[in-house]
């Protein structure tokens, strides 16, 4: 195969290399170190601020980054990367392992581009204790055990088909090695673990070929060009101190639900949109910022193209949803959602979680935005339950379900209430009896005790003046968690919790579809779906957002997408 492009000299190569790294050193050592200190520049744009600080006074902005050890990927191409161009949302991304589709089934020029998607996600394991794994006959009734996660890196687990698989076999696995329950239809014998360990076998096996081709994939090896120009240390800085300030710009324009691209962004534009604007403003009143952004960057590696905002909001909005999915535990939660047709007169379904803190505090959280096909109620509860699976948070954590007026969410038989039950009996709808609430939540040896820790829980209560105020279960159980008496009273506070789980409307769901609105509007009537659920993340859940690190965003940003070194 013929070499496409004029032949490089070698030495005439390294040549030019060193001298170029010696300009760029005498250059760094000439310039006045003070010119980016913090006390010297002034507040331009604004990225929230923690509560109880002034905003009238000036605030600074962060000095340029450090240069990293670590290696920093970065596109060969922004604008003309063939796997960038590609939309994962077309490929049916599914969590659960017993509902993907074969990786052999992609077209191969697409398979890395699924691949990539599902290492971002990471294997399936659901957020479930021991106990809420069901159970079938195999030698006796046996249930999958989440400790297995510990044990084996590459075990993930199905909830649709109760079932394990290889998460690097699925991806990696040659279709000529025959059939293998860890790929196909998963694997159920709970009885035998030592299957589970042979499946991972000698060192020349299928699963260690495949694991091999995963960790090659994640971390490929350098080239020449890339050792002789890209990997040093200054490289990596200046790549580093880019890609922060364009995350920079991102998460000001998604904390103040601004647009990001214009409808010109040619270099000659008088308006570029509210991003590259805003990045060049930086770049001409800030010389740590102008040294690595616009006509100072590599051609190739400007990070300012609209794949490149799209997947930092994309960032910025799974590390705050994993704030979220923290505050959360392991906790027992109530599902919000309602749907609306947006700006494009598109079915969309907003979903909430309502769930108790460990401070005692009833929160609601929005989790998530999808667009659904119809409004039925079959395909309300496929959207949830995709949602929930994205966090890997199963049907059998929901205790309860709250919903509009809609005949289609309640009320007929098919409705989405009874589909849900179907797949976890304590998902109770709100107008349920108190009497027949959550029979599957408390062991037979806590219903027997409850009766007497009630009435030991009653006299201390009555008794103790921190409760002579109470003026509702809200504040009664953040009460508990102050004074310790939930260590004393657990059965008490876990029947407490429960009750709060149910909502009272879904008030809080309708505000979802005002900020929607806001920012899908006629003008901006065409953007993907994805771009709006992670802008209304990060818009709603704004105190989530600044309390994200850059650095975090930031690694997640790289884990994305295969960015070779430049």
């Amino acid at each position: 195969m013929k070499r496409k492009g004029p032949v490089v000299d070698l030495k005439s190569f390294l040549e030019k290399a060193a001298a170029k790294k010696r300009a760029q050193e005498l250059t760094q050592t000439n310039l006045n170190p003070s010119i980016c200190q913090e006390s010297q520049m002034q507040l331009v744009i604004y990225q929230g601020q923690p509560e109880g600080v002034s905003s009238s006074g000036p605030s600074t902005i962060p000095p340029e980054p450090e240069p990293e050890i670590s290696d920093i990927a970065v596109s060969d191409n922004e604008s003309k990367s063939s796997d960038e161009d590609i939309d994962e949302s077309i490929y049916n991304i599914e969590h659960d392992p017993g509902l993907r589709s074969p990786i052999l089934s992609y077209g191969v020029n697409d398979q890395d581009t699924v691949r990539r998607a599902y290492i971002a996600l990471g294997p399936c394991r659901p957020k479930m204790k021991a106990c809420d794994f069901p159970q079938h006959n195999s030698g006796g009734m046996r249930r999958f055990q989440p400790k297995w996660f510990d044990e084996f890196k590459w075990l993930e687990y199905s909830v649709h088909k109760d079932a394990a698989y290889c998460f690097v076999c699925y991806l990696f696995k040659d279709g000529d090695h025959g059939k293998d329950a860890f790929v196909s239809e998963g694997f159920r014998n709970w009885n035998m673990k030592d299957r589970i360990r042979r499946h991972a076998g000698a060192i020349d096996n299928a699963h260690c070929e495949a694991e091999e081709k995963h960790n090659l994939f994640i971390k490929p090896k350098s080239s020449i060009r890339e050792s002789f120009a890209s990997n040093t240390a200054q490289y990596k800085a200046d790549y580093l101190a880019r890609l922060t300030w364009s995350l920079k710009c991102a998460r000001y324009l998604a904390r103040q639900e601004l647009s990001f691209r214009g409808h010109d962004e040619k270099k000659d534009s008088k308006n570029k949109g509210n991003f590259r604007e805003l990045l060049s403003w930086l770049a001409g009143n800030f010389e740590c910022v102008n040294r690595v952004v616009g006509d100072n960057a590599p051609s190739n590696c400007q990070m300012m193209d609209h794949k490149i905002q799209k997947d930092l909001l994309s960032a910025c909005a799974h590390e705050t949803t994993k704030f979220i999915i923290e505050e959360l535990g392991d906790e027992c939660f109530t599902i919000l959602a309602d749907e609306s047709a947006d700006a494009y007169q598109q079915e969309q379904l907003a979903l909430c979680l309502r769930f108790v803190n460990k401070k005692g505090e009833t929160i609601e959280r929005f989790f998530g935005l999808v667009h659904v096909g119809d409004t039925t109620a079959l395909t309300l509860k496929e959207a949830i339950q995709s949602l929930l699976m994205q966090y890997q948070l199963p049907f059998s954590k929901v205790r309860g379900q709250g919903y509009d007026g809609a005949s289609n969410m309640r009320g007929h038989v098919n409705g989405l209430k009874k589909l849900i039950m179907e797949e976890s009996p304590s998902a109770y709808y709100t107008l349920v009896k108190l009497a027949g609430f959550y029979p599957h939540n408390f062991e037979p040896e806590e219903m027997n005790q409850l009766p007497f820790q009630l009435r030991r829980y009653i006299d201390d209560v009555r008794n103790d003046d921190n409760f002579k105020n109470v003026k509702g279960l809200s504040q009664l159980s953040v009460l508990l968690v102050k004074t310790g008496k939930v260590l004393r009273y657990d059965i008490v506070y876990k029947l407490l919790k429960l009750v709060l789980f149910l909502p009272i409307a879904t008030a809080g769901v309708e505000r979802i579809f005002s900020s929607m609105n806001y920012i899908k509007n006629k003008l901006r009537s065409k953007m993907s779906q994805e771009y709006l659920n992670d802008s209304l993340v990060t818009f709603v859940e704004g105190d989530f957002f600044l309390q994200v690190k850059d650095e975090d965003i930031i690694s997640h940003f790289q884990k994305m997408k295969d960015r070779k070194i430049d």
